[in-house]
């Protein structure tokens, strides 16, 4: 036999829980970034160590593709930095291709 229980929210609440459905999408695709849903409405947001509650969807959205910029930013410094080096050994010869 299963038993389950699951939260009876008003329909405000429940409402105003939803209206984080589309910014509690965003961070499955950030890096190192936890966030979890608080009681009433509250978006809780972990990254690096900082934490940062939203009571408002759209502010949570804000800082969450702010967030994505900065760290899409990062790793094109980081792409762009290992494609150098990687073109400094192939100019100087060093590079091997694989034999097939």
């Amino acid at each position: 036999m299963r038993f389950a229980v699951f939260p009876d929210y008003t329909a405000k609440v429940a409402r105003a829980r939803a209206a984080f459905n589309e910014a509690r999408k965003l961070p499955r695709d950030v890096e190192a970034v936890r966030y979890s849903l608080l009681f009433p409405a509250r978006l809780r947001i972990t990254h690096n160590g900082t934490l940062h509650i939203f009571t408002s969807p759209g502010e949570a959205k804000g800082f969450i593709s702010s967030l994505a910029k900065m760290l899409m930013k990062s790793r094109r410094s980081a792409v762009l930095l290992l494609g150098s080096s990687l073109w400094s050994v192939m100019k100087e010869g060093t590079h091997r291709t694989p034999c097939a």
